[in-house]
């Protein structure tokens, strides 16, 4: 997209206009405090004398316009929070500033329009995970309340989770642990559990805005490592996984990565406190 410069909020509004989208004060000012777009630069002219008006940075411009696309899109403000954080972890600082991922970051973690949706896509997906041909319906519908609960309350019951859990990815009793995936990428059912309970630790620690721009900082250089390897090593998982496995090791576009940045996010921060 072209430069285009820092703007007032009257610009804001007619780069919205330009590109086909109705906007108002009130919604920029709404999505400045849920860190959709960041706080304007201030200019007090001085001596009592009050302020021109504010200016927004030539990228935040183009952050407010690239929202508006995808708002027609998106059924809650959750899914559009998730883009600012992803600008900051893939782009840095100079394109989104940490004190703005951090308020979108709560935003998608206080969106409770979106709770629901997001607890449901949380079971689902883990449940995928953990699926085991020999389980039966009632053990996989089980587990599928058990993790949405946790996803929508954060409240964890340990001991409910780890027969939930085990009832589904091995149901037979064996003395021998089952695990799925290639080596250097197994799936357990401890490796969930240490996975979910990451994410609560952290999500509790962001919602109370406790988390540090130090631990924030160390989460995204861990997520960057972490998706780059996984980048690199891909093609190898994807084989070793074999035909059954092989929608687990699929390459992993970047609206995918965006799509699952908050969570990775949380799942870096949480891992990274149970390891100090």
């Amino acid at each position: 997209m072209q430069t285009v410069g820092q703007g007032t909020v009257d610009d804001l509004i007619a780069d919205a206009e330009a590109a086909g989208y109705a906007a108002t004060p009130r919604l920029i000012t709404d999505w400045v405090t849920q860190g959709l777009i960041d706080k304007p630069k201030l200019r007090p002219l001085g001596r009592g004398r009050g302020s021109n008006k504010a200016l927004y940075p030539d990228n935040q411009r183009k952050l407010f316009v690239a929202l508006l696309a995808h708002r027609k899109t998106v059924r809650n403000i959750s899914n559009l929070a998730k883009i600012p954080v992803a600008i900051w972890v893939y782009y840095g600082d100079e394109y989104v500033p940490l004190a703005q991922a951090k308020r979108a970051f709560r935003t998608w973690l206080g969106d409770y329009r979106a709770s629901h949706e997001r607890a449901e896509w949380s079971a689902r997906e883990m449940l995928g995970q953990l699926d085991n041909p020999e389980a039966t319906p009632k053990a996989r519908r089980r587990l599928r309340r058990t993790l949405a609960h946790i996803a929508y309350t954060g409240e964890l019951d340990l001991i409910a989770l780890e027969d939930a859990a085990s009832e589904v990815f091995q149901p037979r009793i064996s003395p021998i642990l089952r695990a799925v995936g290639p080596p250097g990428a197994c799936i357990t059912v401890e490796v969930m559990i240490n996975l979910i309970q990451a994410r609560l630790t952290a999500a509790k620690l962001v919602k109370d805005d406790r988390a540090t721009d130090i631990q924030l900082r160390q989460a995204r250089q861990a997520q960057i490592i972490e998706r780059a390897q996984y980048d690199a090593l891909q093609p190898q998982f994807a084989v070793q996984a074999g035909p059954v496995l092989a929608d687990w090791f699929k390459p992993v576009t970047f609206e995918e990565k965006v799509n699952t940045c908050c969570v990775d996010l949380l799942t870096m921060i949480g891992l990274h406190l149970r390891n100090q």
